[in-house]
């Protein structure tokens, strides 16, 4: 702990004899003041039993000392930072209830809460013990750490200057005369990576505060910001000429600055104020159950943890050979490996999803496993025959350029940069980003140099079935799932962050799908989710429409709803190629399908955090892999 921070950590019993709730709240007055908790350099922990039953604590009833504490905690705690945590079970064992709580510092980085409860355990006692696990290292106030990292501000960016810098600093020169090469097209990807980032870095705003007044920012500001430089400028010129203000023009330009800061002033009170109003709007007041989490979120919002301490069995043996981490000085409890580093918690995660990706052939032994096993032989040899032959489907030179390419026949197969610009204005305006650290609201904003050779690019992608490897790596996020357990791998949901580059190139694979398809009418009418002009809406319409005309007909009527638990985490590969095949679709858009689900990687992170190895993807589709390839 840092040495001017002071952690105070203090148990806490409320007698049954009190009845008076003033007693009750100046005591807990007393604690505070005299340990002088309002202070930023004091952290705290009170808990203990408060014997104070409350409905919003989980008791099913409320008493005199639950109100009292309602009460405080509503009053006092934008003055001291604090949270009022209750237990996930009933504390007092014999008439299961809710008399043991916690009030807690809000800065301090809590890895146990479920559900924003706490977890209790048997103790020696008739009352069950409160289980808080803090962790410091993440909690910067509390160490004596390092100043936070300056995030981009994507929103304040003067676009027109970020385009202009970005196509004069850009000097790659992507040919479009001739075909190119695996390695080739990876390195001029690599090219218009490098000098997007240099553009971020330059003209991007960055900010190491979470809270900034950008929020506040209006147009009429920004007006007069601008106003307000001009003349401060002005000033310094005239005063350089007449340091005693006695010219006409100098005395004029002081009352216009003068002016202009006031009109700021005024202006920026006005747009706090209507930031404000909206916001409270937001809340609702007569939801007692959302009101004071509503407040908190606004007022003392959290860094997001990383996930608990996980814990995999020691009989699960593949899992913690792929996580890599040493198990020699990992703890070993009610034959759990356990793992708190980040890194290893991480590695561990990172290794149940593999598993998942990993083939599970249910199917063994039948006939159709050994057909389909057959066509997919026959097809990796002829994709094998076409890497090793060079071949492509046409040749690009001076007068066939692959920004353009005039090949008869497979014309609408490759793309142009009119199409390219008009996908990109079609991104979603958002500020994440995969590995590339690249988010959409940039790519928006790429300059005519770049869209033309990223065309050129994807076009000699098409051109030999190609997904470019550095398009194939993703960042995954895991996200604990509502009421799991937090120590176990499987209650984290993936979340996949890929390129935002390769979105551009998944689009215009999911427009050739989508074309063969619809040409050849290969997904069903009774196909509504994630179709262009459907929607699950169409869906329930038809259902009903169905139910209705059956009961009309005096029929009997049943329904079956499925879900499939992780049905695209663990699809086939060699299924959904044989499935593609048999529907006809053209050979070289299924080579390009395989290429682009085969060998893909992932490493996990929390944002702060990542695993220290990759993991494959041996078998299922990715999130969102161009809609998990047309829903298979």
């Amino acid at each position: 702990m840092a040495e001017d921070k002071h952690l105070y950590v203090i148990s806490l019993y409320a007698s049954q004899r009190s009845r008076n709730r003033q007693d009750f709240t100046n005591e807990l007055n007393q604690i505070f003041s005299e340990l002088r908790l309002d202070r930023s350099k004091n952290f705290f922990i009170l808990a203990g039993d408060f014997n104070a039953r409350h409905t919003s604590l989980g008791d099913s009833s409320n008493k005199v000392h639950g109100a009292s504490l309602i009460d405080w905690y509503t009053t006092n705690a934008p003055l001291y930072n604090c949270t009022l945590l209750a237990a996930s079970t009933p504390t007092y064992t014999p008439a299961q209830t809710y008399l043991d709580h916690c009030i807690i510092d809000s800065r301090l980085n809590i890895t146990n809460l479920m559900n924003n409860r706490l977890a209790t355990t048997i103790y020696d006692s008739d009352h069950k013990a409160l289980l808080i696990n803090i962790q410091l290292d993440q909690s910067s106030s509390l160490l004596p750490g390092t100043p936070p990292q300056p995030r981009h501000i994507f929103k304040a960016t003067n676009w027109t200057e970020f385009t202009s810098f970005l196509g004069r600093t850009y000097n790659s020169n992507v040919p479009s005369n001739r075909n190119l090469e695996e390695n080739e097209i990876d390195n001029f990807l690599l090219d218009i990576n490098k000098s997007i980032i240099q553009a971020i870095e330059n003209k991007v705003p960055k900010s190491t505060t979470t809270s900034n007044t950008q929020k506040y920012i209006t147009k009429r500001i920004k007006q007069l910001e601008k106003k307000k430089s001009s003349l401060l400028t002005l000033l310094h010129r005239l005063l350089a000429k007449d340091p005693r203000s006695r010219n006409p023009d100098t005395r004029t330009t002081k009352l216009l600055l003068a002016q202009t800061r006031e009109d700021l002033n005024i202006e920026f009170s006005a747009a706090i104020e209507k930031h404000w109003n909206n916001t409270f709007k937001k809340i609702n007041h007569r939801d007692s159950s959302k009101f004071m989490p509503s407040i908190n979120r606004i007022f003392r919002p959290k860094n997001k943890p990383g996930p608990a301490d996980i814990h995999i069995p020691a009989t699960n043996i593949s899992i913690l050979h792929n996580s890599g981490n040493p198990l020699d000085h990992t703890p070993l409890c009610n034959n759990k490996y356990v793992f708190t580093e980040p890194t290893s918690k991480l590695n561990a995660i990172g290794a149940f999803y593999e598993s998942i990706n990993s083939p599970r052939h249910l199917n063994n032994g039948t006939r159709l496993k050994e057909i389909i096993d057959a066509r997919i032989s026959l097809f990796k040899r002829s994709i094998e025959e076409h890497k090793a032959n060079n071949s492509w489907i046409t040749t690009f030179n001076d007068t066939n350029r692959a920004n353009n390419p005039k090949t008869d026949n497979i014309e609408s197969y490759f793309t142009t940069p009119a199409k390219i610009e008009a996908i990109i204005k079609r991104l979603p305006n958002k500020t994440s980003s995969g590995t590339d650290k690249i988010p959409t609201i940039i790519i928006r904003h790429l300059p005519l140099n770049i869209i033309k050779d990223l065309t050129i690019l994807i076009n000699n992608a098409l051109n030999i079935n190609y997904f470019p490897k550095i398009w194939k790596v993703a960042q995954v996020i895991p996200i604990l799932k509502k009421e799991k357990p937090s120590e176990d791998p499987s209650s984290y949901r993936p979340i996949s962050l890929t390129p935002n580059l390769s979105k551009v190139y998944e689009i215009i694979i999911n427009n050739l799908i989508t074309l063969h398809s619809n040409q050849n009418k290969i997904i069903p009418d009774n196909q509504f989710g994630f179709r262009h002009h459907h929607s699950t809406t169409h869906a329930v319409h038809k259902f009903l429409a169905d139910v209705n005309k059956s009961l009309h007909l005096n029929y009997m009527v049943g329904a079956t709803l499925i879900d499939l638990e992780k049905a695209f985490d663990s699809v086939w590969h060699d299924g959904l190629i044989y499935t593609l095949i048999k529907k006809k679709f053209p050979t070289n858009l299924i080579k390009l399908i395989w290429d682009m689900i085969s060998d893909r990687t992932f490493y996990t992170t929390d944002g702060t955090h990542s695993s220290s190895k990759s993991f494959r993807i041996l078998e299922g589709l990715q999130q969102d892999l161009i809609q998990r390839v047309v829903r298979y």
